[in-house]
């Protein structure tokens, strides 16, 4: 057991990328409308949390955050649904920001270790998906 705190001692971005599709399985599962967000690196790593702002003019989802145990997505025992977040409807303006939002995760992730992001309904123009400082221990 340790006495000191960790660290990261190398910043992880991530794969921050954006999810236009709808992903209705509830365990992870699904191709289509789930992105790879997060991978821990060999020495384990740190995921403070993910931010979602929408890309134009979108109706209201939902976003789901997926822990993956590092083995095949498809099969539904290697996730777990960690967290959820309402996203609202959306209407692009020139004049007024898109509305941002985040799921604080707080997660200290393995070896392999895996974070995926889904989408309940589908939206029209997109919403980016990024993980925020992350790092490697």
């Amino acid at each position: 057991m340790s006495t000191a705190p960790t660290f990261s001692s190398i910043p992880n971005k991530g794969t921050p990328g954006a999810l236009t599709a709808a992903n209705a399985a509830v365990d992870g599962t699904g191709a289509t409308g789930r992105l790879l967000a997060f991978t821990a690196a060999a020495g384990g790593s740190f995921l403070p949390s993910i931010r979602y702002v929408h890309k134009g003019t979108n109706v209201g989802t939902v976003m789901r955050v997926f822990r993956n145990n590092g083995s095949d997505p498809e099969v539904a025992s290697n996730n777990t649904l960690i967290a959820e977040r309402t996203i609202n409807a959306n209407t692009l303006s020139q004049t007024a920001e898109s509305i941002k939002y985040e799921n604080v995760l707080n997660l200290a992730l393995a070896n392999g270790e895996r974070i995926y992001v889904t989408m309940g309904t589908a939206v029209a123009a997109g919403i980016h998906v990024s993980p925020i400082n992350g790092g490697d221990l």
